[in-house]
């Protein structure tokens, strides 16, 4: 992820990586670290989308919450 937190600007990016975004040390340090191969290839889907008001965070967060089998955080 790159992101631009300039005064009175907000830009983001989402770049692919074998790892989170909190950089290659924390991957290793959690044991988390991948590498690809030459030639090796991984594919991934992803859906991106904007939610609309407070009620329709809790309600995604309740939907997350069912599919994955955990507590739902609310802000």
């Amino acid at each position: 992820m790159w992101r631009m937190l300039g005064e009175g600007t907000y830009g983001v990016a989402m770049e692919p990586t074998t790892n989170r975004d909190a950089g290659r040390f924390d991957a290793k340090e959690r044991g988390e670290l991948l590498y690809l191969e030459p030639g090796e290839l991984r594919a991934y889907d992803i859906e991106i989308g904007a939610l609309d008001g407070a009620q329709a965070i809790d309600d995604f967060a309740a939907r997350v919450s069912t599919l994955t089998g955990t507590a739902a955080k609310h802000a």
